[in-house]
């Protein structure tokens, strides 16, 4: 999956931590996904798909310890592995701080609180 560094690394960890086959994972619609998570980061400076794969990369190695493998499930792993993957999905690449003051409609729609 040339170019799509989020993606390939999703999908190979999913083949890696078995998930397709211990969920009935559907291949095709797992790779759609996760092309279309992909596909909704900003191309910015830090917040971006790149930033992404690596906080992907970040909890595959703490969930590969064997003592903390050992306690989760593989509905736990897809779980996370997914959160990491969208953690930052479509951010504007703006602290709330500078939302709040140019009252940017994601400010004005969360009120000011919790905007990020």
């Amino acid at each position: 999956i040339d170019g799509r560094a989020l993606t390939a690394l999703a999908i190979y960890l999913f083949n890696y931590f078995n998930l397709f086959k211990d969920l009935e994972l559907d291949e095709t619609k797992v790779l759609r996904y996760w092309l279309q998570v992909e596909g909704g980061y900003q191309d910015i400076p830090y917040h971006n798909s790149i930033h992404a794969a690596d906080v992907l990369r970040a909890l595959a190695w703490f969930f590969n310890i064997p003592f903390v493998r050992k306690t989760l499930t593989p509905l736990e792993i897809c779980a996370g592995l997914v959160s990491a993957g969208i953690h930052d999905h479509d951010h504007p690449g703006l602290n709330n701080g500078h939302l709040i003051r140019t009252r940017h409609q994601i400010a004005v729609r969360y009120n000011d609180k919790s905007v990020l």
